[in-house]
């Protein structure tokens, strides 16, 4: 923990000095996150709120990142805050690591049909490895309520996934040799 907050705070610092609005709420994060690792919730809060009233005087995309951290530090504790942050979020981005977050508490709510609704909308917007790991937390998902049927359906798309971006890699090492 200790390195972590020495570097956090550094990077606070630095940005402080060259007065990096973006910087400076990014190192509030961090400083928050790790806080809220080491169960100083106080402290966490603190950052979190610090970095909150920064989000303003970032860019659309800085403000769609800063509102998906501030919901991932409110997921365990506070779903439905977190959920106010990650749809706050999607106003500014659709990234796919906020659906996936938003599928991760619906799943937590035992809500599946929006934890699906959600999945497929991150595998839209993911890149070939993130797909691989949304599509393997569904497949688990309908394996462990021994749903067969979507499951086999489920491991095709991995597999088609897994080829797609085994294709992909080829070209690229190709045109890079």
């Amino acid at each position: 923990m200790d390195e972590a907050l020495k570097y956090a705070s550094k990077e606070f610092y630095y940005a402080k000095k060259l007065n990096c609005r973006r910087d400076i709420a990014y190192a509030l994060i961090k400083l928050s996150i790790i806080h809220q690792h080491f169960g100083q919730k106080d402290s966490a809060e603190y950052y979190i709120m610090q970095c909150k009233m920064l989000v303003n005087e970032v860019n659309d995309d800085d403000k769609s990142y800063i509102y998906n951290m501030l919901g991932e530090c409110f997921m365990h504790d506070s779903p439905d805050s977190a959920l106010q942050y990650f749809n706050t979020a999607l106003m500014y981005n659709k990234n796919y690591d906020i659906y996936q977050n938003i599928a991760k508490i619906c799943l937590c709510k035992n809500d599946t049909l929006n934890w699906r609704k959600y999945c497929d909308s991150a595998l839209a917007n993911a890149w070939y490895q993130n797909k691989i790991d949304i599509l393997s937390d569904i497949a688990q998902m309908h394996y462990a309520s021994n749903d067969i049927v979507n499951y086999k359906c489920v491991i095709d798309q991995l597999i088609e996934s897994l080829k797609d971006f085994n294709a992909y890699e080829k070209a690229n090492f190709t045109l890079a040799i």
